[in-house]
């Protein structure tokens, strides 16, 4: 049987997604992406399957599907109730937006991997007591 030596990392890093994810309100259309990957029949093949398009550096799908969506994140215009409510005709005006990656779920498990692997040794040079966005130590 073939060897996928990048299987076990893989499996690491979809947890790591999927218990950060768990936690974020604000990745909902990740959360249902992750769902619809579980769900796939051959699940457990996946790792091995990803794991052999990295030996053989087939990105193409992973790369064409990255693209972005937004969501109103402030307002101009309330209504007269103090909410926004879709009962009511008139229309609300956008302040900002909030951007957030849309892509595969491939390619936020190799971003993590990123993470994992190369992210650890850039934060390692890091200024000792910068306190933000910082990796775990015991990652």
């Amino acid at each position: 049987m073939t060897e996928f030596k990048y299987s076990s990392l893989l499996q690491q890093a979809y947890k790591k997604l999927k218990s950060s994810v768990f936690f974020d309100k604000t990745q909902l259309i990740l959360r249902d992406k992750i769902v619809e990957y579980e769900v796939y029949p051959k699940f457990d093949s996946q790792f091995e399957k990803l794991s052999q398009r990295i030996e053989t550096e087939e990105w193409e799908d992973i790369i064409n599907s990255i693209d972005f969506i937004s969501y109103p994140k402030a307002t101009k215009t309330v209504s007269e109730k103090g909410f926004i409510s879709n009962w009511n005709n008139s229309t609300t005006e956008v302040d900002k937006l909030q951007y957030f990656l849309d892509m595969n779920v491939e390619g936020y498990i190799l971003g993590v991997v990123w993470l994992l692997v190369i992210g650890n040794k850039i934060d390692n040079e890091i200024y000792e007591h910068s306190y933000g966005n910082r990796m775990r130590k015991n990652l």
